[in-house]
């Protein structure tokens, strides 16, 4: 069989400039389809995070109330992004009286989208009620979640 090789003796040690352009190219199109999907993918799960985190902060205010005997406090602030609970002390930092919440931190970098609690503020008495029932609308991206605080129970659901 006839060698047709430029160079007999001598192997190919190097890519051509067309196997390069083919590879890069493949890759770019992978990243075209990946790229959107994973920020959708961590859109979804930021704001699935903050409304669990919000849904936990409502239930210990709630059983806080209860246990106590004493009423607590959540106050909501969506300019800032975030939410206090008054009388509960920071877990990470003992020496604050309250704990305060950023979701535009990481690792939420959520957004406090509404709530229809008048004032931002929501208050468990002391046998655990709250003064109302509400929706608050967390998001990330296009993503949204509805946070449901029950007027009569305070049980705390997420849509």
């Amino acid at each position: 069989m006839p060698n047709f090789d430029r160079h007999p003796g001598r192997h190919r040690t190097a890519f051509t400039l067309l196997e390069t352009m083919l590879v890069v190219a493949l890759l770019a199109i992978i990243a075209v389809i990946a790229i959107p999907r994973y920020n959708n993918s961590l859109y979804s799960y930021r704001t699935a995070m903050a409304a669990n985190r919000l849904s936990a902060d409502l239930a210990i205010a709630r059983n806080d109330a209860w246990v106590s005997g004493t009423s607590r406090t959540v106050t909501l602030d969506p300019g800032n992004n975030q939410y206090q609970l008054t009388g509960i002390p920071d877990q990470d930092k003992k020496t604050q009286a309250n704990t305060t919440v950023s979701l535009a931190m990481a690792p939420y970098c959520a957004t406090l989208v509404s709530s229809t609690f008048q004032n931002n503020t929501i208050t468990f008495n002391g046998y655990g009620t709250p003064s109302a029932g509400g929706q608050i609308v967390l998001g990330a991206g296009t993503y949204r979640k509805t946070v449901v605080l029950d007027a009569v129970t305070g049980h705390v659901s997420l849509q």
